[in-house]
């Protein structure tokens, strides 16, 4: 209700939270300051704020350590790694990411105990799947979005629901997985049920990239992502622009509509800029050269930003992206535009049996 509020009232909402944040903090209110952190995360998080998002898990750190503080507890120590853990996904951090949500549900699990199902984790499971895809363990991503959606159904909350099944739809699509468009469709069904156009929009959006699986289907997909994405940004979200620009430029790929792709990308990079959404910026120089290439640029810039988007794979610990510009470049290399040769066998990944790198 809380992220509700918050994405469809950007000032007065915002405003609002930031009060009960200050005054439960002067208070010593510490449920209230804890809820109020948690909903200013998930708006500035909405707004793609990510530093500002992730910064209220900091303050919620800096709280604990404070002389007589009364908030030093497993709940309120999980509760900070989760903020801090997922806006990081955003920037590109994947690797402290993985380790800061890790160390929330290491919290969580403490707290409750061996006897105790928790239905208030789906949050930090369904991050923590996204950031496994990201780092190319398929396997474990896939699992751990069912196991998140599964931990909201028991919470009984709507929200909770809707907003794991988005995080699994964004979990499946990432890897190009043949489930994508089933997810992606269960939400669909799911948000018009409830009568949630936030989850609506974003349903139909991913499953216009899903139907990118059907080389006879592209272009209807990506008329969908078009369609869809407008109305999803209506509700006031501004997250996971990149991604879709990211998809834009594939589709066009795909379509053979390439000068098109390199405006989706230029788009891409400016707002990468704007909001330091980092998480797709190695698939941005991918396809930046690949498109490129294929439109007859030959050049050593061309190339170089295949080569950088392996670089910028590795230093993130995108194992999934550093294979996708492996490939690349081990394209051009057969091709003989290239002469290094590229090893894409990476048998440290596991990615799903049937599946479109």
């Amino acid at each position: 209700r809380q992220r509700q509020m918050c994405i469809r009232d950007s000032s007065e909402t915002l405003d609002a939270f930031q009060d009960a944040f200050e005054i439960a903090a002067d208070l010593g209110e510490n449920r209230a300051f804890l809820r109020s952190a948690q909903g200013l995360f998930a708006a500035y998080h909405a707004h793609a704020n990510y530093e500002l998002a992730g910064s209220f898990g900091q303050q919620i750190r800096e709280k604990i350590g404070a002389k007589g503080s009364l908030l030093d507890s497993l709940y309120a120590r999980a509760t900070a790694d989760r903020i801090q853990g997922s806006a990081l996904i955003w920037q590109g951090a994947f690797r402290q990411a993985h380790e800061t949500l890790s160390r929330a549900l290491e919290h969580t699990a403490v707290q409750n105990g061996a006897d105790r199902v928790d239905t208030t984790a789906h949050q930090t499971i369904a991050s923590l799947a996204l950031v496994e895809a990201f780092l190319g363990n398929a396997d474990n991503a896939t699992d751990l979005a069912t196991k998140a959606i599964e931990n909201a159904k028991l919470s009984g909350a709507p929200m909770a629901i809707g907003n794991s099944m988005l995080m699994a739809c964004n979990v499946h699509q990432i890897l190009r997985h043949p489930d994508a468009i089933s997810h992606a469709k269960a939400l669909e069904a799911f948000a018009l049920e409830q009568r949630m156009p936030f989850y609506t929009w974003g349903a139909r959006s991913f499953i216009g990239v899903a139907l990118y699986q059907d080389e006879d289907r592209v272009e209807e997909g990506y008329d969908l992502l078009n369609e869809a994405w407008p109305k999803y940004q209506k509700t006031v979200a501004r997250a996971n622009q990149v991604f879709v620009c990211v998809e834009r430029a594939e589709g066009c790929r795909l379509m053979g509509r390439h000068r098109d792709g390199l405006d989706a990308i230029e788009e891409g990079l400016r707002l990468m800029e704007e909001y330091g959404e980092r998480n797709f910026e190695a698939e941005l120089h991918r396809l930046n050269g690949a498109l490129r290439i294929i439109l007859g640029d030959n050049s050593e810039g061309a190339v170089g930003s295949i080569k950088t988007a392996k670089e910028i794979a590795i230093r993130q610990g995108s194992r999934l992206f550093e294979l996708r510009a492996l490939i690349e470049l081990a394209s051009l290399s057969a091709d003989g535009r290239i002469d290094a040769d590229y090893d894409v066998s990476y048998t440290h990944l596991t990615m799903p049996k049937k599946r479109i790198v």
